[in-house]
């Protein structure tokens, strides 16, 4: 029984038994804490490395690949070196990239006008500028829809990259060096097979 305010109440119907506990150990909680950090090491752990997504991906490419090209003007800005650039796509956050000298911060002037970084080589490669930073896409891919279940792999800047369910897994023509992701709604409103290939 406690007194407070001049009433009397009894200490069960204050602090009823749930069958979980009240309280919890402060040493708890920093199992808890620790649990979450191994859980999210272990996340990182499952990302697959870009030589490990070529391996995975590239025989489905060459066996069961269409060639495409991008369609869609692009902008195009030189990046400032150590400027992070998050790519968000329709569905959600694709990935992140770090500047290096060189770099271009490029917007998708089609699709949800996400934006990514290239290197200037990779810009030179597959775009050509028409005037006032703005660039005709001139790059091609060959590529498949992915029907796996959702996963991640280490893009070729070294940053994690989502794939989902839908979305396309493609490497870039002629080289074919590396694969990557391109969200399904953003591929289908700037890419478009090639004709007679």
């Amino acid at each position: 029984m406690i007194k407070f305010a001049g009433h009397v109440i009894e200490v069960k119907k204050l602090f009823p038994k749930t069958g979980k506990p009240r309280f919890i150990k402060v040493s708890q909680m920093e199992e808890e804490e620790q649990a979450k950090v191994m859980s999210q090491e272990e996340e990182q752990a499952k990302v697959m490395s870009q030589e490990e997504a070529i391996a995975k991906f590239m025989p489905e490419i060459e066996s069961n690949g269409t060639d495409f090209e991008k369609f869609t003007q692009i902008k195009a800005r030189p990046a400032r070196p150590g400027e992070m650039i998050e790519t968000v796509t329709a569905d959600g956050k694709e990935t992140m990239n770090q500047a290096q000298q060189g770099d271009f911060v490029v917007s998708n002037l089609g699709g949800s006008g996400e934006e990514y970084i290239l290197s200037g080589d990779k810009l030179a490669k597959r775009y050509k500028e028409v005037g006032d930073g703005i660039y005709q896409a001139t790059g091609e891919c060959r590529g498949v829809v992915y029907s796996g279940p959702e996963t991640s792999f280490q893009a070729s800047w070294g940053q994690p990259m989502v794939l989902k369910p839908g979305d396309m897994i493609v490497t870039p023509l002629p080289q074919k060096g590396e694969v990557y992701r391109i969200a399904r709604q953003e591929f289908e409103s700037t890419y478009r097979p090639i004709e007679n290939r």
